[in-house]
């Protein structure tokens, strides 16, 4: 019989097992409920005459009386669910008297004492159901029995390691989308991969999929070697072979590779013989596996090919984010203090819905010996601080994995933003960078070296869309950003720039790191000879003000004047976009000579032709031509006569076209239409602007007066029937509300976390 006393379950998790056992012994659907919004109650079902409601209280190490007081605090919400049927489960254990003790305490809910569960009763529902005892792991892991029959006792000092990892592991772990993949893998391939980035939970993912084969008398085979996996193999035991971060373990080289190409094709293909008794699961993250690949025409082998599954931070949902940091609170050495601290702080939505979420960093944030030095009232901040700058998860794979290719690729596109398409200027500066630092760092190149280099990266560290590229997660443009700051490597990469918005990137990057990055007159140099001499061969189209600006600069450090004399000339300037918008600025700066231009008058005047020409031949819409104007108005000492007149024309021009939204249309495009005209009369001598106006300012009022209508009928229903119907968890038809979770909601359950009794 089973005997748990549940205490490797945290509160969600018991909330979890109880809904299966209630689901699985009444034969109803259990509705959970969402984080924050369950009013007092963790599940809902349909019962006789009207709502069922079930409630977990998991008081695994507290008194009776405090079940009782918690009971007593929480009556009041499950009184407003009005339930035509109670069920209360809790791990403690309880006598008929205590059950009957508590069904008085409730009253008057409708409840029965059968209808109180506990410990006793919930590990004879479990006997009942063997299936939902398999499906929770963590209610049987960490029993002796199943550990010592895990144990393969010729690698036996590396599995216990293994486990002692799996049970911490299968404590904190929170299924998901990728969990469920990977079985399906594993069932139909016998051999499983489990890739991903840096600390996003692969090793976890495959010690729990391991875990499936536990009560099943599988052994745990943990080995850092093929050659070590041949050796204990048997087709005698259930056998599940773990080989954590596989091909990581050593920096990989070809011959390395090759060493050990026919030993790992034997011993797949051994799994795949007996596949009744062994299972074979690798960690590895993705651009050691693609590395390997490209290197290796053994593991290219069609034949071999094995099924991985990509463990990506978009994989974890807010909900499951929200799960995986209560656990690893739940079952940290931190003591309440920290945990009061950061549960009142009001930052749990910032840290979920952080942008480098990630499991490894949540786990280094929650472990007590990594904050020596910490003070409880400074834990909050601590922690969002390191999320904002967790360098240390991508330092070793980027310095120690990644051979120089890859990394000059990194911090190529670093220079290049997220979404943007690579073009063949960047494959261009790719080949001629990684070429020039090869004569300088002898190592060999080969042709096509851009596709294959970025086979390397797909996965781990980018996403490819087509051609445009993204950085698998924001935290490694964080690290690359302060990588770049005291690399050599700008250099290089500046001699080799091929395109002006590359040069702008790396220019404006220099400029916001400052100090911290050396030999910045040697970068400097490198970008003005690429692009500031005549004849040069950098192409594409950015902002003349930007690049007049850079010109500027780079004039004022090298003290060499005639790179902004280069691009002030009519030929070059006709090669740069000229942005309307940020002429006015312009003009201003060479009034005031921050240029120090020898004819800043000729170029003034070739400003003003090419300045009024645009204004003449863009169609403006409200929008763009209240920006325009805008602009304008900031410099407006600046604009010469013809200048003014031309943007007068251009507003008058705005207002023939402008026409009214449909009524239907949101009120953000009224409200923005209304101060659109606003600017556009200050300008136009178009007298129907006023009529436009007076339209938008009637429909408007009309708008507010109709909402105040609504907002008091809603205020008068609120008071007749609100306080029937507001504890309902349930909108119309049944269906649960969907709100977003919020501050409000998390801390209503971290709040557990800081109570003695609810643990």
């Amino acid at each position: 019989m089973a005997d748990y006393d549940f205490s490797t379950l945290s509160p969600i998790d018991f909330e979890k097992l109880v809904n299966d056992l209630v689901q699985a012994n009444e034969g109803v659907r259990v509705q959970r409920f969402g984080v924050g919004r369950d009013g007092g109650i963790d599940g809902r079902f349909a019962a006789f005459e009207g709502n069922g409601i079930v409630q977990a209280k998991h008081y695994r190490a507290s008194s009776f009386s405090q079940l009782k007081a918690s009971l007593r605090k929480s009556k009041d919400q499950v009184l407003g669910h009005a339930p035509a049927r109670y069920i209360l489960c809790t791990s403690q254990d309880l006598s008929p008297d205590r059950k009957d003790e508590l069904v008085a305490e409730l009253l008057p809910i409708n409840i029965v004492a059968d209808d109180v569960w506990c410990r006793e009763d919930l590990n004879a529902l479990i006997d009942a159901h063997p299936e939902i005892e398999k499906s929770h792991i963590k209610l049987w892991l960490n029993s002796s029995g199943v550990l010592e029959r895990f144990l393969n006792n010729e690698t036996t000092n590396r599995s216990e390691a293994f486990l002692s990892e799996l049970q911490r592991a299968n404590a904190l772990f929170v299924a998901h989308e990728g969990y469920t993949r990977a079985q399906k893998v594993i069932d139909h391939q016998k051999v499983l991969i489990v890739a991903g980035p840096p600390g996003v939970g692969k090793t976890t993912l495959s010690l729990v999929v391991a875990a499936r084969y536990l009560e099943d008398d599988w052994e745990l085979v943990a080995v850092n070697s093929i050659a070590e996996a041949l050796k204990v193999f048997s087709t005698k035991r259930k056998q599940v072979f773990i080989f954590d971060d596989f091909l990581g373990a050593i920096k990989l080289d070809k011959d390395a590779l090759s060493k050990g190409d026919s030993d790992l094709r034997r011993f797949v293909e051994a799994v795949r013989r007996h596949s009744n008794t062994t299972r074979f699961i690798l960690t590895t993250r993705k651009y050691i596996y693609e590395e390997a690949r490209l290197a290796s025409e053994t593991l290219a082998d069609e034949a071999l090919q094995m099924s991985d599954v990509v463990l990506e931070l978009r994989t974890y949902t807010e909900k499951i984010k929200s799960e995986i940091l209560y656990n690893h609170l739940f079952f940290s050495d931190l003591s309440e203090d920290y945990l009061s601290a950061l549960v009142r702080s009001g930052l749990l939505s910032k840290i979920i819905g952080h942008k480098n979420y990630m499991p490894r960093i949540i786990e280094w944030l929650t472990e007590g010996f990594r904050l020596s030095g910490c003070a409880a009232e400074d834990y909050p901040s601590h922690f969002l601080a390191t999320l904002d700058r967790p360098n240390q998860i991508w330092h070793h794979a980027v310095q120690e994995h990644l051979d120089q290719k890859a990394r000059t690729l990194l911090r190529c596109l670093f220079f290049v933003p997220d979404f943007t398409g690579i073009d063949r200027s960047f494959v261009d500066w790719f080949d001629e960078s990684i070429n020039l630092l090869a004569q300088r760092l002898n190592f060999s190149v080969s042709e096509r070296e851009l596709s294959r280099t970025l086979r390397v990266l797909e996965g781990s560290f980018v996403e490819v869309f087509g051609r445009r590229i993204t950085f698998v997660n924001p935290s490694l443009r964080d690290y690359l950003n302060a990588d770049l700051s005291h690399s050599t490597t700008l250099g290089p990469l500046a001699e080799c720039i091929q395109n002006r918005n590359q040069v702008l990137w790396m220019w404006r990057f220099i400029k916001s790191e400052g100090d911290r990055i050396g030999g910045t007159n040697v970068v400097f140099r490198a970008l003005a000879e690429r692009c500031l001499i005549p004849n040069t061969t950098v192409s594409g189209q950015v902002s003349l003000y930007d690049f007049l600006n850079f010109a500027h600069e780079a004039a004022t450090i090298l003290k060499e004047r005639a790179f902004c004399d280069l691009v002030a000339t009519e030929r070059f300037a006709n090669s740069l976009d000229l942005d309307i918008y940020e002429m006015p600025k312009l003009f201003e700066e060479l009034d005031l000579d921050l240029y120090e231009l020898p004819d800043v008058q000729a170029f003034r005047e070739y400003l003003r032709e090419r300045f009024i020409s645009e204004l003449s031949q863009t169609q403006f819409d409200a929008e763009s031509g209240s920006v325009m104007l805008q602009a304008a108005e900031e410099h407006p000492d600046y604009l010469e006569e013809d200048e003014h007149e031309a943007l007068v024309e251009m507003a008058d021009s705005v207002i023939a076209r402008t026409s009214m939204p449909d009524v239907g249309d949101v009120d953000s495009d009224w409200t923005n239409l209304e101060e659109q005209l606003e600017i556009l009369e200050r300008w136009a001598s178009d007298p129907h602007v006023r009529y436009l106006k007076s339209q938008v300012d009637d429909y408007l009022t009309e708008l507010e007066h109709a909402r105040q209508a609504s907002e008091d009928q809603a205020e008068e229903e609120y008071r007749l029937y609100g306080p029937r119907h507001r504890a309902s968890s349930y909108g119309p038809a049944g269906h649960p509300r969907q709100n977003t979770t919020g501050e409000t909601e998390y801390r209503a359950v971290f709040e557990s976390l800081l109570s003695p009794t609810e643990v």
